[in-house]
């Protein structure tokens, strides 16, 4: 299969990127520990996030123009389908500033890990692939604590992973958290992201995927 791929694209133009958006439900888990004095206007936590998100879309691909995903080139005119599942984990410090009365700004700088696992389907044929990125994660959010345990927050994260193919991940939340013990929490929020992949060879399509919806979080502070 990788032989026929080879010969095909090399005299295939470059593949069409693959570009589309769908609503999902994120379902993840953060679990949060804090550093150092709380009492104090700026405090700091160890937070660790994982959730994953899928979607799917059709494109149509017109004559002349190819989309591959792996080792598999689809030629239009024809629709291909593709479905996708993005799983992310970040680690990061997070630093909270208090800027007045029960609200801060926060910032996160740490790692971010994430992969997708997509399959992009034809006429009678498949195509699957899975790309795993790993590069800095950088969050920051603005936060109201209406009651001491209850949050609402606002927030934007980021993260690039640059080896032979550029993946940056942009995520927009609009939340709130509500503690229901003092070591469990539910975090119920709305989140934009957007998946951005150049593809190490011109014969693989680039992806521009979107993933939109309701997040649903257990948070644990032990």
């Amino acid at each position: 299969m990788l032989l026929a791929f080879l010969l095909t694209s090399s005299c295939a133009s470059p593949a069409s990127k693959l570009e589309g958006e769908d609503d999902t439900l994120f379902a993840g888990i953060r679990v949060e520990h804090a550093v150092g004095n709380q009492e104090k206007k700026v405090t700091g936590a160890i937070v660790l996030d994982v959730f994953v998100g899928s979607g799917e879309f059709d494109q149509f691909v017109p004559a002349g123009e190819s989309v591959a995903l792996d080792d598999s080139i689809f030629q239009g005119p024809l629709t291909v389908e593709l479905d996708y599942e993005l799983s992310f984990l970040s680690a990061a410090y997070r630093l909270r500033l208090e800027t007045a009365e029960r609200s801060w700004l926060e910032g996160r700088v740490g790692l971010g890990v994430n992969e997708l696992d997509a399959t992009l389907r034809g006429v009678g044929e498949d195509d699957s692939d899975k790309l795993l990125g790993v590069g800095p994660f950088l969050g920051a959010a603005f936060v109201f604590g209406p009651a001491d345990f209850f949050e609402l927050f606002l927030g934007y994260d980021f993260t690039v992973a640059v080896d032979s193919q550029e993946r940056t991940i942009g995520q927009f939340q609009l939340g709130a958290r509500v503690d229901l013990t003092d070591r469990v929490g539910l975090l119920v929020a709305y989140r934009d992201l957007k998946y951005e992949a150049e593809r190490d060879t011109s014969f693989r399509s680039d992806l521009d995927l979107g993933l939109s919806g309701a997040v649903v979080m257990l948070v644990f502070t032990p």
